[in-house]
């Protein structure tokens, strides 16, 4: 009895505090030209703050960023996360799916698949050179673009003004 109190124990401080990690589930992830994607994403009315992370597998500073971006979403309700991946559209397939399942990544996932990245870098922000990791986030009608990576203490800062 008093081994499976124990277990019991373990297994309930072992949750993360009532904080759930998402598993992955493989879904399809839709590609869109950058009209479509604009549309659906970049609108600047919405009730959450909208969190778009530009980046690509191939992106080593992208990848080391997606766990806080990840985090800081599943900590903030009112957070609304949108992996745009840059891949070339023959690698989703090949190298995004396998990387979004060996990283359990379950939160949303577009492909942007627009050969004119110089309007739409530019539409998104005039300031972006198109280096990536890039971050948009649209909150209360208001844009506010980043260039570069950010960590979990960057996103608090400049989302929660902490």
């Amino acid at each position: 009895m008093k081994a499976s109190v124990l277990l019991f124990t373990c297994v309930l401080i072992s949750c993360g505090h009532g904080r759930q990690k998402v598993k992955y589930v493989e879904k399809e992830i839709p590609s869109y030209n950058y009209e479509v994607f604009k549309e659906k994403y970049l609108p600047v009315k919405t009730d959450n703050i909208r969190l778009l992370n530009f980046w690509a597998t191939w992106c080593k500073p992208c990848v080391a960023e997606l766990p806080y971006f990840i985090e800081f979403a599943q900590e903030n309700e009112n957070v609304e996360l949108i992996l745009v991946n840059l891949d070339m559209p023959s690698q989703v397939e090949k190298l995004v799916k396998p990387f979004l399942k060996r990283e359990n990544i379950a939160q949303t996932v577009v492909h942007l698949n627009d050969p004119n990245s110089n309007f739409w870098i530019n539409d998104i922000d005039s300031s972006w050179s198109g280096a990536i990791p890039a971050t948009l986030i649209i909150r209360d009608e208001i844009k506010q673009f980043y260039e570069g990576s950010l960590n979990l203490a960057d996103l608090n800062r400049i989302i929660k003004n902490e």
